[in-house]
């Protein structure tokens, strides 16, 4: 279960990084990996799990917003 927290966390450390050295298309795709990793049970959920999930979705939908991909930003609301 820590392993999904340390995975996310450090997936989520190299999305901001991305995002800081102007590699938008790289945070996007790391940030949308995490959102989409499975969760392979309820134990999996913790807070640090759901709290970096969180945080990439609205990192995410700042990303499209500013770049004006308002289809996408739609369809991440979904």
């Amino acid at each position: 279960m820590a392993e999904k927290s340390i995975l996310l966390t450090k997936k989520l450390q190299d999305a901001l990084n991305f995002e800081s050295n102007n590699k938008v298309g790289d945070a996007i795709k790391t940030y949308e990996e995490i959102i989409k990793e499975p969760l392979a049970s309820v134990e999996e959920a913790t807070e640090e799990v759901v709290k970096a999930k969180e945080q990439a979705c609205y990192k995410l939908g700042n990303i499209y917003k500013e770049k004006g991909l308002y289809e996408e930003l739609i369809d991440l609301t979904k």
